[in-house]
C-alpha cells in the first residue's frame, strides 16, 4: 500500500541521463505497524498518516475511549478550524473515500473507503482517536 498524499523523488542528477528531464517520483510505501491496542495498522514514514481496516479501528477506538476523555476547548477549536481536505484514493483497494467525523463530537475527521470500509487518518488523527495526544 502507498500513502495517498506523499511522493518521494527518485534519482538525482547523477542517475538521470537527460540534463533537463524532470525528476521522477514514486508514492511512499506504508510501513506495517502494531498499535498499542494490538491492532495492525500501516503508517506513512513521511507524513505519519495511518491506514487501518474497519475492524482495527474499532479496536483502537475501544482502547482509546477512556484515555480520550473530554477534549479541551482549545483542542476542539483547532480540530474544527482545519479546512476541507482534498479527496483521496483508498490505499488498500483504490476505491473512493468520503470524509466524515470518526465518532460523535470528537471533531476528528477521517477518510473512510466506500468499498472496503478502510480508514485513512492524516498525521495526528490516530493519536487523537486513541487518546495518546
Amino acid at each position: 500500500m502507498d500513502c495517498p498524499h506523499c511522493v518521494s523523488r527518485l534519482g538525482g542528477p547523477a542517475e538521470n541521463p537527460y540534463r533537463r528531464a524532470p525528476p521522477r517520483a514514486a508514492k511512499v510505501a506504508l510501513v506495517p505497524e502494531r498499535h498499542a491496542s494490538g491492532a495492525d495498522i500501516a503508517r506513512c514514514p513521511s507524513c505519519r498518516g495511518a491506514f487501518a481496516s474497519h475492524e482495527a479501528m474499532k479496536t483502537v477506538d475501544t482502547f482509546g475511549y477512556e484515555a480520550r476523555g473530554r477534549a479541551s476547548a482549545l483542542e476542539i477549536m483547532r480540530r474544527a478550524s482545519t479546512g476541507p481536505m482534498p479527496r483521496i484514493v483508498c490505499p488498500a483497494c483504490a476505491g473512493e473515500t468520503t470524509r466524515r467525523e470518526w465518532s460523535f463530537s470528537t471533531l476528528v475527521f477521517v477518510d473512510v473507503c466506500v468499498e472496503c470500509r478502510g480508514v485513512w487518518m492524516d498525521g495526528g488523527e490516530l493519536e487523537a482517536i486513541d487518546g495518546t495526544r
